[in-house]
């Protein structure tokens, strides 16, 4: 496992997932997320003899970014990483070297999340679509404009100032 996890802390470029969340860097983090997951926990359950097989290590990994797509808003900088993360190690950790272990309850979890974000995304697009699409609908059938014909300007009848 050891090995395994030094691979998944190579890939972790932006080192989000190095460290514990603590309420400094998020403050709102432990009310959202219940089961808090990240490198070090991992490593340290690792030396303690926790993980029997790959399959309890995927399982952390995979709950280690579900929780940074569930904490962080879809396309956001920090939710693009845990979704490029996840793909770069599954495809070049867990698929080559820890073929044994099976994808975790978190594995559909996080599917779920990209399904649920692009979803969105292109619900957005469409509202847009229509938004452009009335707008010009309007500019093309004009919009009547009233004229109105001011009077000439006058002289106020004040008295001087000054």
């Amino acid at each position: 496992c050891l090995c395994l996890i030094n691979l998944l802390q190579d890939e972790d470029s932006m080192h989000m997932f190095a460290t514990p969340v603590t309420d400094k860097i998020a403050h709102n983090y432990h009310d959202i997320i219940k089961c808090p997951m990240d490198l070090q926990t991992i490593l340290e359950k690792a030396s303690n003899d926790l993980y029997h097989d790959y399959a309890w290590l995927r399982e952390s990994f995979e709950l280690m970014v579900y929780n940074a797509l569930t904490f962080n808003s879809p396309f956001t900088k920090f939710w693009n990483e845990a979704r490029r993360y996840y793909s770069v190690c599954l495809k070049n950790i867990f698929e080559s070297q820890g073929k044994a272990a099976p994808p975790s309850k978190y594995s559909k979890m996080i599917e779920a999340c990209f399904l649920k974000a692009q979803n969105n995304l292109q619900a957005e697009k469409e509202r847009l679509r229509k938004d452009m699409t009335a707008e010009k609908k309007d500019l093309v059938a004009g919009v009547k404009v009233s004229s109105v014909k001011l009077e000439k300007l006058t002289k106020p009848n004040d008295p001087k100032s000054c």
